[in-house]
């Protein structure tokens, strides 16, 4: 079962095959269009500290594991502000290029 709607199926679908620049930078839109930098970050938070302290993970019950969770965080983090400057130079760029014709 998937709770993705119909354009993100799709989206799922370009990414799996060989997507172009403008249908990768589509997918960013999209995605930064919905959800702030800090609101992912915040997602994120509360998704980790619910795995690492539900008792029913497994996952998380060695320290090598549960580091390697909160290191997956930390690393999505990153990821999500290069990102999100990445999205805010070309929305800035766009508006500059629209002023200028």
């Amino acid at each position: 079962m998937s709770t993705l709607s119909p354009t993100h199926r799709q989206y799922k679908q370009i990414l799996s095959g060989n997507p172009s620049k403008k249908e990768l930078w589509e997918i960013i839109h999209d995605f930064m269009h919905v959800y702030s930098a800090e609101g992912v970050k915040e997602e994120l938070w509360l998704l980790t500290v619910g795995t690492l302290s539900g008792d029913h993970m497994e996952q998380v019950k060695d320290g090598i594991r549960r580091h390697n969770r909160l290191f997956f965080y930390e690393h999505s983090i990153l990821f999500i502000d290069a990102v999100n400057q990445l999205y805010r130079q070309h929305e800035k760029k766009k508006k500059k290029r629209k002023s200028k014709s």
